[in-house]
């Protein structure tokens, strides 16, 4: 891998990365369910599926690009990011379209693929408001994936964009987010399509300095605020399992 660094000046910089890697096959990869006759496979645990191994899979071999360009002020800061990603051998999991007792069987499978896409992220500092700082920031990513022969890569997220107003001050901080996914109209072979959401956020925290090194955090999150049902393209489970609907989470937290 190599990376360099062009200065334009003393707020923008281009930055640009290339890398080659390669990929054994992992065990799971090579063995799940080899030798099982039909009545004998073993459903996963966590994804609820049967997966099927190929012990002929090969080394994959991935040749990734980056470019970024970056702004930095004195309390703000920008940065947008394009890749693209060439595989060679792209191991991954594709769904079969066949069922045994009602559980979903996918197969180990390698072709070459090519993913491309873009990530943005900011803060930009609004003002200063009491005896804090009020900032937003602006957010999103986008990738999109193609197999050789297979079409899309499956399970891959939708484009995303989203914001966040935040406050902090010396102790106490508080924050509301929002977050954008568009429909996943390009699941993959034998994959479902998912429905975009609009997912809203907020908390707010505060942070004591105790004696010594030692710092004490209280914090409330409020999560899904509008009990938005939510399912992740990314998800295996996405037909079954939503995302956790309106929540509450607080908690303290001793750092010594």
């Amino acid at each position: 891998s190599g990376a360099g660094v062009y200065t334009i000046n003393s707020a923008w910089n281009l930055g640009i990365s290339l890398s080659r890697a390669e990929r054994a096959p992992s065990t799971e990869e090579l063995f799940s369910n080899l030798g099982n006759a039909e009545e004998e496979f073993v459903t996963h645990a966590a994804t609820g599926i049967i997966e099927i191994g190929d012990r002929n899979l090969d080394t994959e071999v991935s040749i990734n690009t980056d470019i970024s360009l970056n702004w930095q002020g004195e309390q703000s800061f920008a940065e947008l990011t394009v890749f693209y990603n060439n595989f060679s051998d792209y191991i991954f999991l594709l769904n079969s379209g066949e069922e045994v007792d009602e559980t979903p069987v996918y197969f180990y499978a390698q072709e070459d693929a090519d993913f491309y896409g873009v990530e943005f992220q900011s803060s930009f500092q609004l003002a200063t408001v009491g005896s804090g700082d009020l900032a937003l920031g602006v957010f999103g990513d986008m990738v999109r994936g193609e197999l050789n022969a297979s079409g899309d890569v499956p399970r891959l997220p939708p484009l995303r964009i989203g914001g966040e107003l935040s406050w902090r001050g010396d102790a106490l901080g508080a924050y509301v987010r929002v977050l954008n996914a568009e429909d996943q109209e390009r699941p993959g072979d034998f994959e479902t399509e998912t429905d975009g959401y609009t997912r809203w956020d907020a908390g707010i925290d505060y942070n004591l300095q105790l004696a010594g090194n030692t710092d004490l955090l209280a914090f409330v999150k409020l999560k899904n605020i509008t009990d938005e049902e939510i399912r992740l393209s990314t998800s295996f489970l996405r037909n079954f399992a939503p995302q956790a609907g309106e929540s509450i989470e607080a908690g303290v937290r001793l750092t010594f």
